[in-house]
């Protein structure tokens, strides 16, 4: 991960009640996007093995 997008997240959840953040809706929804990922992920994997 670019280590500015790390710092502008570390800054959004430190400062998480200035921007009225549910930390537990919030961790919901990043495991969320990460089993998206983790499945795209798998299928481009599945992708690769049918090209080589």
């Amino acid at each position: 991960m670019e280590a500015a997008h790390v710092e502008g997240l570390a800054y959004f959840l430190r400062k998480s009640e200035l921007f009225h953040l549910d930390m537990a809706q919030a961790l919901i929804g990043f495991l969320e996007i990460l089993k998206g990922m983790a499945q795209w992920w798998d299928q481009l994997a599945d992708r690769a093995k049918d090209i080589t």
